[in-house]
């Protein structure tokens, strides 16, 4: 009776009440589902941002290798979206818009500038907190400083540019110049002949400078910076009232200026007639009171001096140069107005000092050298020098430049059908990038192997920098003789 009347119950839509015992049981298995469907629904979005954490490198692979996809770029003869493929010089300009994207993340990451810059690269005492916050500080070798350490930033500094055939030194030099803000004993180091290199091509500024050039190249301007050191404790002597030169003064922090034109160069120029510098610094020095002073320098080239029969050492003094330089401080104060105006000259006149300060009139071999210094000025406002044309190839060239190239395709005949017979994106990837580095083996010898060296470091970053290398050496090889073959037709 009581079963029928439960099953009519139920089969009416009635239900009696469980028990209290019972409901708490169902309410906590209830709870529990919610919770198990809550953790379901979760766990997707926590796989995905592990993926894209883990594929942040496009060329790591789930199983640890890498790959890259270049095969759009480098199986049609004109690029992945049929545009006519590029030159030379539109090869090395992308590198250069490429190389100053990737110096723009890596200082908004890695550093902020202390000090707030005008629009034009220029430092100045006032400016918005949106210019200080995108504003970056450069050394003396147009890199880009990291805020803790001042050193280059990036990592490719010290990794063959994709232009370049040599290998380079990545040895750096300590200077004699102590180091402010570290230890009694840190002195400043100077960029390796392979950082310099990259600099300048990061810069555009490498002109028909070739890797032969670099080592005189980094020893003459490792002595000007030498020279420059040592003027500056001149005037700190000076200014110190150091009889005994028993101060220890500090170089914090230095700055290129090269597009800021200071005051006192402006008058030698536009007022009496003297060249332009080519360059321009502010340093800043610490002095062991724990104040700061900066100093401007301007950098003056004579081509009428004499130039030197053996490369200077940052020891060496006596070696001449053609460089001029012009260090004073800068006008940040009262007492740095009275030591330009007094108290250096009263040194000069007592003979308490060796400083010999540049003279404003230039001399009629100066004055020869004025066209020249503006057309390298107008260069630097331009942040780039004038595009130097390539010249037409001779045939025999043209024939030659398509023989080599024909060459190391030759070489790399399997890992091309490889690529042609892939199926997959993985496989694709991987036959891909052996192609790639067939190609760069052949080619771009110094490029590949340094990528070889770098896949041993376990750093995707740097992976990733000597893989982009690799891949636009590979590319101008491509564009050369494309180039070639179109000039060959017009003959």
């Amino acid at each position: 009776m009581g079963a029928s009347a439960s099953r009519s119950q139920a089969s009416a839509g009635v239900v009696a009440s469980p028990p209290p015992m019972v409901q708490q049981q169902q309410q906590q298995q209830q709870q529990q589902q919610q919770q198990q469907q809550q953790q379901q629904q979760q766990q997707p979005v926590v796989a995905t941002a592990k993926e894209e954490e883990k594929s942040g490198c496009p060329m790591h692979n789930a199983d640890g290798s890498y790959s890259f996809n270049p095969m759009a770029m480098l199986r049609s003869p004109h690029g992945p979206t049929g545009r006519k493929p590029l030159d030379k010089m539109q090869v090395e300009q992308a590198i250069h818009a490429k190389s100053l994207e990737s110096n723009k993340k890596n200082i908004k990451s890695e550093s902020a500038c202390p000090i707030k810059h005008s629009q034009n690269g220029g430092g100045s005492g006032s400016g918005s907190d949106d210019d200080q916050a995108v504003a970056v500080e450069y050394n003396v070798y147009a890199q880009p400083l990291h805020k803790d350490n001042n050193t280059p930033t990036g990592v490719a500094n010290q990794l063959p540019a994709p232009t370049q055939t040599q290998a380079l030194s990545t040895e750096r030099v300590s200077s004699t110049i102590p180091k402010g803000g570290g230890s009694n004993t840190s002195t400043w180091t100077y960029p390796s002949p392979q950082q310099f290199y990259n600099a300048l091509a990061r810069k555009n500024k490498l002109g028909d400078t070739t890797e032969a050039d670099m080592e005189a190249v980094v020893a003459i301007h490792n002595h000007m910076n030498e020279t420059t050191w040592d003027k500056v404790l001149e005037w700190e002597r000076v200014l110190s009232d150091d009889d005994n030169n028993s101060s220890s003064p500090k170089l914090l922090k230095f700055m290129g200026r090269p597009k800021d034109l200071s005051p006192k160069a402006a008058l030698k120029h536009y007022i009496l007639g003297h060249p332009l510098p080519f360059d321009r610094h502010d340093w800043t020095v610490l002095r062991p009171d724990g104040t700061t002073i900066r100093y401007v320098i301007d950098y003056y080239y004579d081509t009428h001096a004499k130039a030197p029969d053996q490369l200077p050492t940052i020891h060496d003094r006596s070696t001449p140069t053609q460089m001029m330089v012009d260090v004073r401080p800068a006008l940040d104060s009262s007492h740095a107005f009275l030591g330009r105006t007094l108290y250096m000259p009263a040194a000069q006149a007592s003979n308490k000092t060796k400083f010999a300060t540049l003279s404003l009139f230039p001399t009629n071999q100066m004055k020869q050298q004025v066209q020249e210094s503006i057309q390298v000025w107008k260069n630097i406002q331009n942040n780039t020098k004038e595009p130097v044309t390539e010249q037409d190839l001779t045939p025999d060239q043209a024939n030659d430049v398509l023989k080599e190239f024909k060459q190391m395709l030759q070489q790399c005949t399997k890992q091309e059908k490889a690529l042609d017979q892939c199926n997959s994106d993985q496989s694709c990837a991987k036959a891909s990038l052996d192609y790639t580095m067939c190609q760069a083996k052949q080619r771009c010898p110094l490029q590949h192997g340094s990528l070889v060296q770098v896949l041993q470091s376990g750093s995707d970053e740097k992976v990733e920098a000597a893989l982009q290398h690799v891949t636009m050496c590979v590319t101008n090889a491509h564009a050369e003789a494309q180039r070639a073959r179109e000039q060959l037709s017009s003959f």
